[in-house]
């Protein structure tokens, strides 16, 4: 893999966490908080707001559910995590 496509991969997933971070501070909630509820652990969450790693569909369906996402707005998690493969 060319650096240019690291960088580009890094940049989706990053994308992916800076949505997940608002959404989550748009419903109030703590890292920890978002954690429980779905079912990981903390560092999981500041992984996946880090922009280190992306949840799987699974996970992905029990934060939307839990930070009371629209379809819209999930569709759109969907993708932009869906993007970094």
């Amino acid at each position: 893999m060319t650096s240019q496509r690291i960088g580009e991969k890094q940049g989706r997933t990053r994308g992916f966490g800076v949505m997940l971070k608002t959404l989550r501070a748009r419903e109030g909630l703590t890292q920890q908080e978002l954690a429980d509820r779905i079912g990981v652990t903390n560092s999981s969450v500041c992984l996946y707001e880090g922009g280190r790693r992306v949840p799987s569909r699974m996970t992905i369906s029990k934060i939307s559910k839990v930070l009371n996402l629209t379809n819209d707005e999930f569709v759109l998690v969907l993708n932009v995590a869906e993007q970094h493969d």
